[in-house]
């Protein structure tokens, strides 16, 4: 079986057999801001376009137009389709919308211009003569996760973050990358390693809380990088909010606490996304939500389901029935989310970040560049 967000389309039907869809993709063109829009396919005639070879892309640039001249650009994959757009090796693109929400918070200069043939199934693909209880097993496993919510959970884990972020929050970051990340980043780095945390995990907190700006202060009386208020500060050991290192490593460990004082049984992203809303409104009002989501016959275990019932601790209906009593709810929902966003367009710029770093230690440290990032992951969303 091969499990790897593959479109069902009617030639691959003609090989294979195909589970349940678990959810519709449609094929767009893609272009970058100087690219002129085109009324349709035809009008790619000579330009270079990327796509995956073989790909639902491919088949329906193709289909009805066997004589359409232009210079294809292969992509290895559908998201390489638009990193060679970005890089400037082709004019246009042709992926998965899916996948260009994706993108947008990383790249917020790509555009869709037209639909590229209709919504199709995305599926499981099996051996055309194989087993057929195997095909079989497999529609029974995605009629449970159907019933039981755990698809709808899979689903926000890996494409619930996809449109947070607007074009100005996109460009927003993605000058903040350029211009602030490089001197802090080595910190964020240095934080990760003592506390077990993805640096990129942590510099999307930093960005959301501060715009990575250590001098940052809220009306409220929060400061520093993670701004934290002044009793976090105290008990976390930190004598200035506003020094950089002392106000990451204290976040940085803080959200450790919080993350580690959750339930066993929550398992991950969940427990991260949990931790963020603790980090915002406190450990008791992110009990106070999960109690909620419990009444209202939701799951307060999972972020999609706490999720609901965080924005419901300000209505006095229900945050007079609650513990600790009101608190700003979708405040920390809206912190979680953004975070999931800039830390997934983080992921998606690691390349780029890497062999800019590169490059400027080249220049300034020949002999040390060396295999600093030999290993860099490609380009995957």
């Amino acid at each position: 079986m091969a499990a790897a967000d593959i479109v069902a389309t009617e030639a691959l039907r003609e090989e294979f057999q195909f589970g349940p869809p678990y959810r519709r993709a449609r094929q767009v063109l893609v272009k970058t801001g100087p690219a002129p829009r085109v009324a349709n396919v035809a009008a790619l005639e000579s330009r270079r376009v990327a796509f995956a070879p073989e790909s639902s892309a491919d088949h329906h640039l193709r289909t009805g137009r066997p004589d359409l001249q232009l210079e294809a650009v292969a992509a290895d994959h559908p998201e390489d389709a638009l990193r060679a757009l970005w890089e400037g090796r082709a004019d246009y693109a042709i992926t998965g919308a899916h996948l260009l929400d994706l993108a947008r918070g990383a790249y917020p200069d790509l555009a869709q211009t037209l639909s590229v043939g209709p919504a199709e199934p995305v599926a499981w693909a099996f051996q055309q003569y194989g087993d057929p209880r195997l095909v079989k097993q497999a529609r029974r496993f995605f009629n449970r996760i159907a019933e039981d919510g755990t698809l709808l959970q899979l689903m926000d884990r890996y494409y619930g973050h996809a449109k947070r972020l607007d074009t100005a929050s996109a460009v927003e970051f993605r000058d903040a990358v350029s211009r602030r990340l490089p001197a802090l980043r080595a910190s964020f780095e240095q934080a990760g390693r003592e506390t077990g945390i993805d640096w990129r995990f942590l510099a999307a907190l930093a960005f959301q809380e501060s715009k990575w700006d250590p001098a940052a202060t809220s009306p409220t009386g929060v400061r520093g990088l993670m701004m934290l208020t002044e009793d976090t500060a105290a008990r976390m050991g930190v004598k200035d909010r506003t020094d950089p290192w002392q106000s990451l490593l204290a976040g940085a460990r803080y959200f450790r606490k919080l993350r580690d004082a959750l339930p066993e049984r929550i398992r991950e992203p969940d427990r991260s996304w949990l931790a963020l809303a603790a980090y915002n409104q406190g450990l008791g009002h992110l009990e106070d939500a999960r109690v909620l989501a419990q009444r209202l016959g939701l799951d307060a275990d999972t972020w999609i389901h706490v999720r609901q019932a965080l924005p419901l601790l300000a209505v006095e209906m229900h945050y007079t029935t609650l513990k600790h009593g009101y608190a700003r709810g979708g405040e920390a929902m809206a912190l979680t989310e953004n975070v999931r966003a800039y830390y997934q367009a983080l992921v998606a710029l690691e390349p780029e970040v890497a062999k800019r770093d590169l490059q400027a230690t080249r220049e300034s440290e020949p002999d040390a560049a060396g295999a600093m990032y030999e290993n860099v992951e490609p380009f995957i969303l």
